[in-house]
Order: structure tokens, then sequence, then C-alpha cells
């Protein structure tokens, strides 16, 4: 099974699914021998056939609990954001932003 087919299925079975959102790192423990980079080119073409939607996910870097979902991470990259569960301020910056793919009704 390629690449390809192994991504195509995953998403068909999501956007036929409950699934409202997934990170990419989800498809990476289905199939451990491919790499990120060859899902997320992947899920750009989703992307741009309108079936999904990237977004991106705030998260603490201390206890990993998501803070905040954005539809542009440049607008707040090196702004401080709080985190509600560990109480700190944290500056945002690529560290704690994390890829964030919404699946689109159709």
């Amino acid at each position: 099974m390629s690449i390809d087919s192994k991504i195509d299925d995953i998403i068909q079975s999501m956007i036929k699914s409950k699934y409202k959102s997934f990170c990419p790192e989800y498809i990476k423990n289905l199939f451990p021998e491919l790499s990120l980079k060859d899902i997320t080119d992947k899920l750009d073409l989703y992307v741009k056939q309108g079936h999904i939607t990237l977004r991106f996910e705030i998260r603490c870097p201390d206890d990993f609990a998501m803070i905040k979902v954005v539809d542009d991470c440049a607008e707040i990259m090196g702004t401080e954001i709080y985190c509600a569960k560990c109480g700190k301020e944290l500056l945002i910056d690529e560290n704690n932003i994390y890829l964030k793919y919404f699946i689109n009704n159709e």
C-alpha cells in the first residue's frame, strides 16, 4: 500500500466518522514507517481540496495542556499567553505550536 493510499484511507474514514479534528502525529502513530513530512505534504492536498482545514494548537510546554487554537500562528508568535492549568505566562514560539487539522463537514 502506498503512502498516499494509506493516508487517503485514514482521512476518508475520519471524514465519515465522528472525528472533528486530528494531529498529524495520529497518522504517524498508525503508520510509523511514514515521515511527518510525507504526512503533512499529503494533508496539504486535502486542505487545498477543502476537505480539511489547518489550524494551530498552542500547548503548554510544561504539562502539554491545550491552551488555544488559532488560524494563523504568525499573529501570536512572540506573544505571551496564560496557561490556566499550570498558572504560568508562556512565551509563544515554535516549540509550543502544533499542527491541528479540522474535518470540514461536506
